[in-house]
């Protein structure tokens, strides 16, 4: 180890670039390619609109994204922050029990995309200038579920 950190190798580098587009082409196979995608208003998270499903991405942190096929899904909508502060679905209540009343949830008067499953639940904060763009989008994966 250096005075700089531990340095990559050149083969290093070009065998993890490999693997991220080894990876990259797996999902392409299997979810299809992305039809659509939006940030997060605070640019820590991504929704991937795909073919055959929905990729969520949070920036740095590989627990909370997930990825998942149309039959996986239960619902996605554009909900408003107060909506979402109030309902309690049925996966807080299985991940937090009965502490999932008193859990807070993000309100204000920016609206979520959300994408529920089984198992899990993805929120996707949507500023006011942004949505449109984000109706174009839960419009667009519900047409995607109807044919799948």
């Amino acid at each position: 180890m250096g005075l700089f950190g531990n340095k990559e190798s050149r083969e290093e580098k070009q065998a993890r670039k490999e693997a991220k587009k080894q990876g990259e082409l797996e999902k392409v196979e299997k979810y299809g390619k992305v039809v659509q995608f939006m940030f997060s208003d605070d640019m820590t998270a991504t929704l991937f609109l795909r073919e055959n499903g929905i990729e969520y991405k949070v920036t740095n942190n590989e627990e909370e994204s997930g990825i998942a096929t149309w039959g996986e899904i239960q619902s996605i909508t554009l909900e408003d922050g107060e909506e979402l502060q109030s309902r309690v679905t049925a996966t807080r209540l299985l991940m937090l029990g009965v502490f999932a009343f008193a859990a807070k949830k993000k309100t204000g008067g920016n609206k979520f995309i959300t994408v529920e499953g089984e198992d899990f639940l993805w929120a996707l904060e949507v500023g006011r200038k942004k949505v449109s763009e984000a109706q174009r989008l839960v419009m667009k994966a519900r047409q995607l579920m109807k044919k799948a």
